[in-house]
């Protein structure tokens, strides 16, 4: 059920499999079948480190090497996918619901294995970034469970920022979880700034206290490429990150969340 005021404001799910290395040949015919929904297109080269521990004498230790990848959005520029040559990306400011955010990554799959052709699945993930912004009268307190608000309340002074982490190893895969309090601007993690779609016009606009609860579960493992299989892996992952945030956010959030 969607929540009639929900905090997400991005979120990604990404499926890793076999790395076609002329996938550039194919662009052209993935766009023109999305074309009318995503009509924006833009290719971009990522520069890599790469760590070379051939020999100690190599005077070549650490090396950069360019990644491309190409960036498809739709006409607002609230959601998209983004290719590279070993992956598929569908990321959206835009969420309403699981079942839309599925069949949104998996017809895009769908679409690249019919043209490309692909063998295997290596990975899949699912990560979604919250803003909790305190009402006028509320404190973080409302929303957050206490033991994720870490020194937050305990120390005097003017608030830079609190960070709290857990990795944990589940049946589906490892689960990263973060919570990052801080004063100023919508914080975005270091690894996703700056986010190439629009956000919503409330969290462009934040400017004050707020928590970003920054939620990652990846499972690597690798099969045989079949839908059916990938969607349920991708059902199974995002279920884990959604009982997460309802375990770190508080009842009394998720009514307000729901009611207005």
């Amino acid at each position: 059920m969607k929540l009639a005021d929900a905090p997400i404001f991005y979120t990604i799910g990404q499926i890793r499999f076999n790395p076609v290395l002329n996938i550039s040949e194919f662009v052209p015919k993935i766009h023109e079948r999305i074309r009318k929904r995503f009509p924006a297109v833009r290719q971009e080269e990522l520069r890599r480190i790469q760590m070379n521990f051939a020999g100690q004498d190599s005077k070549d230790a650490v090396g950069t090497f360019s990644a491309p990848r190409w960036s498809f959005a739709d006409l607002k520029n609230s959601s998209g996918y983004v290719l590279y040559t070993d992956s598929l990306v569908f990321h959206t400011t835009a969420y309403e619901t699981s079942a839309e955010f599925y069949e949104s990554l998996i017809s895009g799959l769908r679409l690249v294995d019919e043209i490309v052709g692909l063998s295997y699945v290596e990975g899949v993930g699912v990560r979604t970034l919250d803003a909790i912004m305190p009402s006028e009268g509320q404190s973080l307190n409302f929303y957050l469970n206490q033991q994720v608000l870490g020194f937050h309340g305990l120390i005097e002074g003017d608030l830079k920022h609190n960070i709290t982490e857990n990795v944990s190893v589940l049946t589906t895969g490892q689960q990263v979880s973060r919570v990052v309090i801080l004063h100023g601007t919508i914080g975005i993690p270091a690894d996703l700034f700056p986010i190439s779609l629009t956000l919503a016009p409330k969290f462009q606009s934040l400017n004050g206290l707020h928590a970003i609860l920054d939620l990652d579960h990846n499972r690597q493992e690798r099969f045989e490429f079949d839908l059916d299989e990938i969607r349920e892996r991708v059902r199974q992952v995002k279920q884990v990150v959604t009982q997460v945030f309802r375990s770190v956010v508080t009842p009394q959030a998720l009514k307000a969340w729901h009611s207005n």
